[in-house]
C-alpha cells in the first residue's frame, strides 16, 4: 500500500487525488477513525498536510538538483574557465548531498521508488513526460486521465489525446511505460485509444505486477479497446491472481467490467467464474455490482469510437 503523499508532488495534486477517491466512495482511516474528504473538517486538515509535505520533498529535491537530477555546480565551478570535475553516478542520482537512507525516503516519497537513477529523470524520458504527461493545458493531462471519464472531458482535451494517440512513436511510448504510474497511465491511454496491440504483453506484465495506483485502470481501458480472446486471458489471470486477496484493492472494479465488456463482444464466458461462482460474492467487493463496471467500460469504449471517427480528419 502506497501512502497518499507519495503519490503526489504538489499541493494540487493531492487535492486532486483525494477529489478522485471520494468520488469513488473512498474514505480515510487515521487512527482507526474514518473521516469522510471534503465535508470532514478533520480531514480538510489532514489532507491539507499531506498536501504541504509532498510539496516540501519535491522542493527539497529540486533545490538540490537542478530540476533534472543532476546536482548543481558548486559555486567554484560555475565562474567562467572554473575547472568542472565530471558528475558521479552518485550524483546524478540527484542525491549527492543525502545519506542512503535520507536518498532512498527522499526518491520514493516523491518518485514512488527508491532505484536509481529514477527513469523519469533521464533527458529523453523527462522531455517526453512533459510532451504528452504533462501536456499544454494549464492541469497536467494524467489529473484528468485518473477518472477515465472520458465523455467528462471537454472536447479540445479530448481532441488533444487522440492526436497524441495518433502520433507519438513507439519510442516514446517506451520510454513513459518505464516510468511512475504518471507516465504510464498516459501511455496506457494513447495505446487503447490508438489500439496499439503490440504493447499487449507489456500491459500484461505491468498489470498483473501491479506495481503503482491508477494506471492499472488505464491498462484494462486498453486490453478492452483491444477486443480479443488474448485480452480476455490477461484480465481473467489478473483477476485469478488479485481477486481472492483481500487485502489489496487494486484494479479488480476495472478488470471485471473491461472482461464482462470482452465477454460480450466475442460471445465468451470469462468472467462467469468470477461473478456466478461466488468468487466475487466472497471477496472485498462483495458489496458491489459488476455490471455497473461494465456498463462503464462500454460507454467509455463507445465514447472513444465515436470520438477517433469525429476527428478522423484532425
Amino acid at each position: 500500500m502506497i501512502p497518499l503523499d507519495q503519490l503526489a508532488g504538489s499541493v494540487p495534486d493531492v487535492r486532486t487525488i483525494g477529489d478522485t477517491l471520494v468520488a469513488c466512495g473512498v474514505r480515510m482511516s487515521l487512527g482507526g477513525s474514518i473521516y469522510a474528504p471534503p465535508a470532514d473538517p478533520m480531514s480538510k486538515l489532514f489532507f491539507n498536510m499531506l498536501a504541504v509535505f509532498a510539496e516540501f520533498e519535491a522542493d527539497l529535491l529540486k533545490m538540490r538538483t537542478r530540476g533534472d537530477g543532476r546536482r548543481p555546480l558548486s559555486r567554484q565551478a560555475q565562474g567562467p574557465g572554473a575547472e568542472q570535475r565530471p558528475t558521479t553516478t552518485r550524483e546524478a542520482d540527484g542525491v549527492a548531498e543525502l545519506n542512503d537512507r535520507e536518498a532512498d525516503a527522499l526518491l520514493r516519497h516523491v518518485f514512488g521508488t527508491g532505484d536509481r537513477p529514477v527513469p523519469d529523470l533521464d533527458p529523453a524520458n523527462a522531455k517526453a513526460i512533459r510532451r504528452y504527461v504533462k501536456g499544454r493545458g494549464p492541469s497536467p493531462r494524467y489529473r484528468k486521465l485518473i477518472g477515465g471519464q472520458f465523455t467528462a472531458w471537454d472536447r479540445p482535451f479530448r481532441d488533444a489525446l487522440i492526436r497524441d494517440a495518433r502520433k507519438i512513436h513507439d519510442g516514446d511510448l517506451d520510454r513513459l511505460l518505464s516510468c511512475g504510474w504518471r507516465p504510464r497511465l498516459t501511455a496506457a491511454w494513447l495505446i487503447g485509444i490508438d489500439r496499439r496491440q503490440q504493447y499487449r504483453r507489456t500491459l500484461h506484465d505491468l498489470l498483473l505486477e501491479s506495481a503503482g495506483p491508477y494506471a492499472g485502470r488505464g491498462y484494462c481501458f486498453a486490453l478492452a479497446r483491444f477486443g480479443l480472446n488474448e485480452d480476455a486471458d490477461i484480465l481473467a489471470a489478473y483477476l485469478d491472481r488479485y481477486l481472492p486477496r483481500e487485502d489489496c484493492f487494486y484494479d479488480q472494479r476495472p478488470a471485471i467490467g473491461a472482461l464482462l465488456y470482452l465477454d460480450e463482444r466475442l460471445g465468451t464466458h470469462q468472467a462467469d467464474r468470477f461473478v456466478n461462482s461466488g468468487l466475487w460474492q466472497t471477496s472485498a467487493f462483495s458489496d458491489e455490482d459488476p455490471t455497473a463496471y461494465h456498463q462503464e467500460i462500454t460507454q467509455q469504449c463507445a465514447a472513444v469510437d465515436r470520438a477517433v471517427q469525429t476527428t478522423s480528419g484532425i
